[in-house]
């Protein structure tokens, strides 16, 4: 089965790379395998899922990063206590502050930070990794589609 002449590109010169300025679907100059990977794309719940996931991890690394952070607090505490004369008043304010700081003695904090870190990581590359075999087995069932189709065709010569 020839290849169609509107997918082939000319050879770059020696040494130089193959490049494109379009989104690798597009480079094969056909619109229906363009639209077709970005449908899958588009509606694939387990990609959505990997997508969620990576979210949460990067919620979690920054939830994390904040929490080894010394923590500052203020307030500021008003009573009064008086009779029935203006003068019998009296009131009084105490403010309050506190810094909370937990010393990493243990490195116990820099493993949290680290294993919060790589599950962000690995979720990025589940993402990507899910989007790769989705566009994968898009094109594949395209192609496939395609030859059935051509086939068909002929048998019906």
């Amino acid at each position: 089965m020839a290849t169609p002449g509107h997918w082939t590109v000319p050879l770059p010169a020696a040494g130089s790379a193959l490049t494109t300025a379009q989104p690798w679907p597009h480079g094969f100059n056909d619109p229906a395998l363009a639209r077709f990977i970005e449908q899958a794309l588009t509606h694939n719940h387990d990609l959505a899922r990997a997508g969620l996931r990576l979210y949460q991890a990067r919620l979690q690394t920054e939830l994390t990063r904040r929490s080894q952070q010394p923590q500052l607090a203020a307030s500021l505490d008003i009573a009064g206590a008086g009779g029935a004369g203006r003068e019998a008043w009296r009131d009084r304010g105490i403010p309050t502050a506190s810094v909370t700081y937990q010393p990493d003695l243990w490195g116990k904090l820099a493993s949290q930070r680290d294993e919060a870190h790589w599950r962000a990581s690995a979720s990025a590359e589940d993402l990507a990794q899910t989007r790769l075999e989705l566009v994968a087995e898009a094109s594949g069932l395209y192609w496939r589609t395609g030859e059935m189709n051509a086939r068909l065709a002929l048998s019906r010569q």
